[in-house]
């Protein structure tokens, strides 16, 4: 019945989520967008790395992470600082990806401690 439910409500959600992609698009080139975000990613990210880190000792994974957040930030700066646009997303998508990789190690690292 779940299943059933959730496939109903997926049913009906995807339409509008379809046509709303043009207006989401538009609303995430906004300059202030990426600036909430990163306001949003960088204190979350530097509390989960340095809680982290006091958990597992691990230099180099906390590094990971605060170079992750590092290049998004400086991705969100590239274009005020002169680097072209193509450069700018590299940048980010490297960064974010940094990000991912980091947190998976940390929560790993942490699980493992603890036990």
């Amino acid at each position: 019945m779940t299943l059933s439910g959730l496939c109903a409500i997926h049913c009906l959600l995807t339409p509008f989520l379809v046509l709303s992609v043009p207006v989401l698009g538009e609303a995430f080139e906004q300059p202030w967008v990426h600036i909430v975000m990163a306001l949003f990613v960088v204190p979350v990210g530097l509390y989960a790395f340095y809680s982290g880190f006091l958990h597992h000792k691990k230099k180099g994974l906390t590094a990971l992470g605060v170079a992750g957040l590092a290049m998004v930030c400086a991705g969100l700066l590239a274009p005020v600082s002169g680097i072209d646009l193509f450069g700018h997303d590299i940048l980010t998508i490297v960064g974010s990806l940094c990000l991912v990789v980091a947190h998976v190690l940390n929560r790993r690292a942490c699980l493992c401690h603890r036990h």
